[in-house]
């Protein structure tokens, strides 16, 4: 058997831009394992997006892009505590929801599915209430659903899909997962710091949007009183 995980980290090996990392890390998943598609969601905001993609189809991934469940008005769905909900099987990876009860969910919380029309059928699925069922629906059999986790939290997916059921060797599954344990810290470092920029970004903004309030609502305070000044000489 190939050793994924060495021959993957030489290939990563002093890459510390985010989409050098990603794309070199699909490509090798996709070309070694010679799957049809492979993927990788990060997370934005409430959703986790796909940021780079390999042999899905632009509908699919039109389709099957965000995750976070949204409202009639686009808005995101949060729970009490300001948690999104993220539906299909991507989002119980993610949000690590998978019980390790079905057959399909190995020990770290992967989705490991080798026959999609198979495991529909079974019924296995009905505890969930928003399974999309995409992937079948594109003819994909194979679909493998990896966390990506950075501290101990999800930060993103690795997704390989194959038309063929049983298209990735159970032997290489351990592999594939301790790649992506090896993508999360590679990656982590990076995202934290894009976050804290957006973040410092924004207070800058609502600094800028107070301070203009502020400046505003002094100017029409002064121009009630010249107003009511001016109001007031003249009935004099």
């Amino acid at each position: 058997m190939d050793n994924l995980v060495e021959d993957f980290k030489h290939v990563i090996q002093g890459c510390s831009i985010k989409e050098d990392i990603l794309e070199l890390s699909i490509s090798f998943i996709k070309y070694r394992l010679e799957v049809d598609s492979v993927a990788i969601r990060l997370q934005e905001g409430y959703d986790f997006p796909y940021y780079t993609t390999l042999g899905f189809s632009e509908a699919f991934i039109r389709e099957e892009n965000f995750l976070c469940a949204r409202s009639k008005d686009k808005k995101p769905i949060l729970n009490n505590n300001g948690i999104p909900h993220l539906e299909c099987m991507c989002g119980k990876v993610i949000e690590g929801k998978l019980g390790t009860h079905l057959p399909f969910c190995s020990a770290i919380g992967s989705a490991i599915i080798q026959d999609t029309s198979g495991l529909i059928a079974s019924g296995l699925l009905k505890e969930f209430d928003d399974i999309r069922a995409t992937c079948n629906a594109y003819g994909y059999e194979t679909v493998i659903l990896v966390p990506i986790r950075y501290k101990e939290q999800g930060i993103g997916l690795l997704q390989i899909n194959d038309r063929r059921k049983n298209a990735v060797a159970q032997e290489y599954i351990p592999q594939i997962e301790t790649i992506a344990s090896i993508i999360g810290p590679s990656l982590g470092p990076i995202v934290e710091k894009e976050a804290t920029r957006q973040m410092q970004k924004k207070d800058i903004k609502d600094n800028i949007k107070n301070i203009a309030n502020e400046l505003l609502k002094s100017l029409e305070e002064k121009k009630e009183k010249f107003t009511n000044g001016h109001g007031n000489k003249k009935s004099k």
